[in-house]
């Protein structure tokens, strides 16, 4: 019985060992196993098992469960081991579990490897910082998982060089010192394995270029802009100077869409140093490049010249005045010109000195016959050397006196012209000239008028005024000569028309009457008739010829004086008005 019941046991174990590898031949698994960017991929036939135990390990006689697979659909079945390796070998083997009976894949052993590539990050912006002028760079981090930090090129004659690795995700800023504006920069993204992603994306930084016409106080900026934004249109730009090295300031805003931008900066200085540079922001103004700093530019401007001065004036002769000048040769000029205010109050040009022929000192002479009528208005302009602006000296004036006689001994002498200098006037010498002496009378700064009583006046037969300013260097100006009688000179004056029945009913000439002066008085009508005649000197015409009134027109007068044997005469003609 025992002898029985041993040998239905083996019977049935060998039954079940015997449909047991049946099955397992019947039922292989073959098992596959790939590199998926650091990951293995695990791919296996179909077979009767339901649960598939996934065994893993670094060596072939060391395996670790490490997952189980219950879902099957009757298709192929795969896994995908999460491992985030670099370079390494694996070791699998799956166990197939089908209600108790077991079946074992082939066992794979495989080299894992990372080949993924991380993305590229997306380069913001590349702008150049203002004091130091390095270029800064800002970018977005890179959206892949395993990043470790990203790498800085510059490429120069299309050859991609790598000057820097920045380690951190999250660090996305980067400060390179060069002020090469030609170089274009490029950022890749490298992983844990050493993979690094492509970089396509180029940025330049942009150098503004100033110009600048001659002759014109506007500085012209103008740059070129690309490849700073990862966008089509910028639209906004900022323009930044630097005046004689001091701080940036803002000059203006301004909105373009073209694809060459400029900008005219206006009023510039003459001779002041401007350093431009130009801000961009995007659309939404969520990005932001400051450009290089321009190269300096000295503003070439004609200088408004300095105002150059009359330093004196003064009367030479009856038709002659002197101007002394001093131009200020402190900023170039074209040209200066004299000039005067003429009799109409028009200023006229005396004389045009070109910059090349003015000296430190010159004297400019002045042929006139206003000198003993008026005052002579003078003044200076200095014209830049683009014949655009101009500055006037003070207006400078000769002196000028006139003479009242208020008796045969009494002479009121007045005067005016306040500036015969450019400095102030530190008195005055009146001079009375006559046939006897010349005597100088000394008058303050502040005096205009001179009351003159002469004593002698019997011994006197020429008298004459000149008053001379001072200023504290001493230096003189003279005003026109007022002579107030010379008996060794007749001077004969008359009217030039009378009405005899009107309220001056008579003509006769005027002079200074002498004893022992020879006297004669004539009157012709045009055609040569004598209507008067007179040897008498204080007999006036009357407009009559033979108690009748003569017809309306112009007649000629001849006038006679003989003093001390020499003679006077005038010829001239007067109207017979009614």
């Amino acid at each position: 019985m025992l002898k029985k019941l041993k040998h239905s046991i083996f019977l049935c174990c060998f039954v079940l060992i015997f449909f047991t590898n049946l099955l397992g031949q019947q039922y292989p698994i073959s098992l596959t196993v790939s590199s998926v960017n650091g990951n293995a991929r695990l791919d296996w036939n179909n077979g009767v098992p339901t649960t598939y135990e996934i065994y893993r390990g670094t060596r072939p006689d060391a395996l670790s469960l490490v997952h189980t697979v219950t879902d099957y659909n009757g298709g192929l079945l795969f896994y995908i081991d999460q491992l985030h390796v670099c370079a390494q070998e694996f070791f699998y083997q799956i166990r197939g579990d089908h209600s108790g009976i077991i079946t074992w894949s082939n066992l794979v052993g495989k080299e894992i490897v990372n080949t993924e590539l991380p993305d590229e990050p997306v380069f913001d912006s590349v702008s150049i910082d203002p004091n130091t002028q390095n270029v800064l760079m800002g970018w977005q981090p890179s959206t892949s998982v395993d990043v470790l930090g990203y790498k800085i090129y510059r490429l120069q004659n299309n050859v991609a060089q790598a000057i820097d690795s920045i380690y951190g995700k999250d660090n996305t800023f980067y400060s390179y010192p060069s002020t090469d504006p030609t170089l274009i920069y490029q950022i890749s993204s490298f992983d844990s394995c050493g993979n690094v992603s492509p970089f396509i994306q180029q940025r330049k930084p942009f150098k503004p270029i100033v110009s600048q016409k001659p002759c014109s106080d506007s500085i012209k900026i103008t740059w070129s802009f690309n490849n700073v934004f990862p966008i089509a249109d910028p639209l906004r730009f900022e323009v930044w100077t630097s005046v004689n090295s001091g701080n940036y300031s803002l000059v203006d805003t301004t909105v373009y869409f073209e694809s060459t931008y400029y900008y005219y900066y206006k009023n510039a200085v003459a001779d002041a140093r401007y350093t431009f540079i130009i801000k961009v922001f995007n659309k939404n103004r969520t990005s932001s490049s400051t450009s290089y700093a321009s190269d300096t530019l000295i503003a070439n401007i004609a200088p408004v010249p300095d105002t150059s001065i009359i330093y004196k004036t003064t009367v030479l002769d009856p038709n002659t005045v002197e101007l002394t000048i001093r131009p200020n040769f402190t900023k170039p000029f074209s040209e200066l010109r004299v000039m005067f205010l003429d009799s109409a109050n028009l200023w006229q040009n005396l004389m045009i000195i070109p910059y090349k022929n003015a000296q430190p000192e010159m004297k400019i002479f002045h042929n006139t016959r206003l000198t003993n009528k008026q005052s002579i208005n003078y003044r200076v302009e200095a014209l830049d050397t683009c014949y655009q602006k101009t500055t006037f000296s003070k207006t400078y004036q000769t002196l000028f006196i006139v003479i009242a006689e208020i008796s045969e001994t009494q002479f009121d002498i007045a005067w005016g012209g306040g500036n015969m200098f450019n400095s102030p006037v530190s008195g005055y010498l009146l001079y009375r000239i006559t046939n006897i002496d010349t005597v100088a009378i000394p008058l303050s700064a502040n005096s205009n008028s001179y009351s003159d009583i002469l004593t002698n006046i019997d011994n006197i037969t020429s008298l004459s005024y000149l008053l001379v300013s001072e200023n504290a260097e001493n230096a003189q100006s003279r005003s026109n000569i007022v002579t107030v009688f010379d008996e060794t000179e007749i001077k004969i004056s008359a009217p030039s028309a009378f009405a005899p029945q009107g309220k001056y009913p008579y003509f006769k000439p005027y002079f200074r009457v002498k004893a022992g002066d020879v006297y004669e008085f004539f009157i012709y009508d045009r055609w040569g008739n004598r209507m008067f005649y007179t040897t008498e000197i204080n007999q006036a015409w009357n407009g009559m010829k033979d108690g009748d009134y003569v017809p309306f027109g112009n007649y000629v007068y001849i006038v006679r004086v003989i003093r001390n044997d020499v003679k006077t005469e005038k010829k001239g003609s007067v109207l017979v008005v009614y």
